[in-house]
This record gives structure tokens, C-alpha cells and sequence, in this order.
């Protein structure tokens, strides 16, 4: 190992660099946390799913949960609980993730370089967008009529 001389000033001004870093709330992304702000999560199909009527429906007598994608369809959900959902907000992000680390020509987070990064972050949300717009855009084309041509239960 090679060895290297500090000066006293030096060392204080790379410690003082380092502890301000840490001091400025920003923690260093790493491979695990590349996505963690951009990331898709329960309250983006919250906001969306509110907006339309519809999804009262699916919920009377129940608190709402509309946080995850609407399926026309009923699922099993536990004995004698059936809902209009099959994937979770985790499943979406997994996709997502998957479908951007393809892009880069890697299947891990920790294939990435740490260039890369940032780009994969954006990359990410970018996807996460579109795919959102166009979710919103197919419930927009819903009426409560939809659903009870799939099931006569409302």
C-alpha cells in the first residue's frame, strides 16, 4: 500500500468537506438508493384514482384503498374478499426498475457505474411519467358501466 503525507491543514480541510457533506442532508447515492426519490409508489395511484367517481363504488361500507392500479376484473384477495386489483405499486416499481436498467445493458443496480446514476434516475422517473399519463388516461376512459359488464355486483 502506498503511503501519503498531510499536512495538518489538509487533513482538517478534507474532515471538514466530508462532515458538510453529510451536514447538508444529502446522503451519497449508492446502488440501493439510485431510485428512492424517483421512485413509483401507493399515493401516485392514490391521486389518480380519486378523480374519478367511479372508484367509490368499489368501496361501500369499506375505508378506501384505491392505491394500486384498477383492474376491471374482481380478484381473491383472502377469504371472501374480492377487489379489483392484482398488482401492487412494489410490482410497477420492479417493472419500471427492471426496464430501465435494460436500457444501461445490466440487470442489478449494482451493474450500473456510479455515472450512471443520476441517469438512471431520471431515466426511471421519466418511464414512471409516462406510464402514469397513461393509466390516468385509460381510467378517463372508464364509466362505473365498464365494471358491471365484467361483474353484475354494483
Amino acid at each position: 500500500m502506498e503511503q501519503i503525507t498531510l499536512t495538518k491543514q489538509e487533513l482538517i480541510e478534507i474532515v471538514e468537506r466530508e462532515v458538510s457533506k453529510r451536514l447538508d442532508g444529502k446522503k451519497p447515492i449508492n446502488s440501493n438508493s439510485i431510485f428512492n426519490n424517483v421512485k413509483i409508489k401507493a399515493v401516485d395511484f392514490e391521486e389518480i384514482n380519486k378523480e374519478f367517481d367511479f372508484t367509490e363504488h368499489f368501496f361501500k361500507g369499506k375505508s378506501p384503498n384505491v392505491s394500486h392500479s384498477i383492474s376491471l376484473n374482481k380478484y381473491q384477495h383472502g377469504l371472501g374478499c374480492y377487489e379489483h386489483y392484482k398488482s401492487y405499486p412494489c410490482d410497477v416499481h420492479d417493472l419500471i426498475r427492471k426496464l430501465t436498467l435494460s436500457i444501461f445493458g445490466v440487470t442489478l443496480n449494482s451493474d450500473l457505474s456510479e455515472v450512471e446514476y443520476s441517469q438512471a434516475a431520471k431515466t426511471y422517473k421519466a418511464i414512471k411519467e409516462f406510464y402514469l399519463h397513461l393509466y390516468k388516461n385509460r381510467l378517463s376512459k372508464l364509466t362505473i358501466e365498464d365494471f358491471k359488464q365484467v361483474r353484475k355486483e354494483y
